[in-house]
C-alpha cells in the first residue's frame, strides 16, 4: 500500500478489472510454507476475489498479471 501512496482508510482498485481489490495475489507462486524473496512489490498484484479467482484458475495468464502490474509500477514512477 505504501509504494503505490495509499491508506489503510483508501479505495484500492482492483488491478485487472477495477472493482474494489479484496485480496493480493502473488504473482509468482509463493509456494507452500511460505518464501519472503516472493513478497515483493513485482510480485503482489492487488485484485478483488473474481480476478483472483480467475488467476488461480489459468483463465487470467501469469503474462498478463505481469504486463498489467508492470505498466501499473511503472507509472508510478
Amino acid at each position: 500500500m505504501n509504494f503505490f501512496g495509499y491508506t489503510i482508510a483508501d479505495w484500492i482498485p482492483c488491478e485487472v478489472c477495477g472493482a474494489t481489490s479484496t485480496e493480493i495475489h502473488h504473482v509468482g507462486i509463493k509456494g507452500m510454507g511460505g518464501c519472503k524473496t516472493m513478497d515483493n512489490i513485482e510480485n503482489l498484484i492487488a485484485v478483488c476475489r473474481s480476478c483472483h479467482n480467475k488467476a488461480h484458475a489459468h483463465e487470467i495468464t501469469k503474462d498478463e498479471l505481469i504486463k498489467i502490474h508492470n505498466d501499473k509500477i511503472r507509472t508510478r514512477h
